[in-house]
């Protein structure tokens, strides 16, 4: 999904929060990414990062974590509602 000029793998934009699944091609940019998570988070939206490995290794665990979060979050902002 487009941001500016970032592309996030997954957005949620009622939450504001953008999931992020890095593979190896990352550990060499690690700069990169990092200055774009800053101006992401510059503009309010929040990035979780999980690398391809733990999706591939656990996709159900890393799905459950990430609604976890997001209802977590809801909850905390006053938002939670039945489409969680």
């Amino acid at each position: 999904m487009p941001h500016h000029t970032y592309y996030l793998d997954i957005y949620f934009p009622a939450f504001k929060v953008g999931i992020e699944v890095d593979g190896s091609q990352h550990l060499l940019r690690q700069d990169k990414d990092a200055m774009r998570d800053h101006n992401l988070q510059q503009a309010g939206i929040e990035i979780w990062r999980y690398t391809a490995g733990e999706v591939m290794g656990d996709c159900r665990g890393v799905a459950c974590q990430i609604l976890y979060r997001l209802k977590n979050r809801a909850a905390f902002k006053g938002r939670l509602g039945e489409e969680l």
